[in-house]
């Protein structure tokens, strides 16, 4: 905390050069440039597979509302997203990561895996990173 305490942002915006400006701009279009493809590449999903140790426990639509408990876990499905709602593990950060429709959660110390994919996943043997 002493390095923000110290640090007076007026003074920085004005010892700034252009190029420091510059490539402000160029790390902001990337960002949103990355934010879009994702969302293209990645389109919402219409199920959710549930995954502990590496074992499928539940393979669900996203279209039906329902609220699953696993383990020390409480996982909700609602409005074609999901999210963990509850979890005994340290940080939380699964359930920091908020509702989902694309993309997964992952809590580490729990060994759950929860994915959104589209129907046609499951029929899939290969994937990118394996052809």
């Amino acid at each position: 905390m002493s390095f923000y305490k110290g640090l007076n942002l007026q003074r920085v915006i004005r010892q700034a050069t252009a190029a420091d400006l510059v490539l402000l701009c160029v790390l902001m279009l990337v960002t949103a440039a990355a934010t879009v493809f994702v969302s293209v590449v990645m389109p919402k999903g219409a199920e959710v597979t549930i995954e502990v140790d590496n074992k499928v426990v539940y393979r669900l639509s996203l279209n039906t509302d329902r609220e699953l408990n696993i383990g020390s876990m409480t996982v909700e499905i609602k409005g074609s997203r999901v999210r963990v709602k509850q979890a005994d593990c340290p940080n939380k950060l699964c359930v920091r990561q908020g509702w989902i429709d694309r993309g997964a959660i992952i809590c580490l110390p729990n060994r759950v895996v929860i994915s959104v994919h589209d129907s046609l996943h499951r029929q899939q043997d290969v994937d990118a990173t394996t052809g």
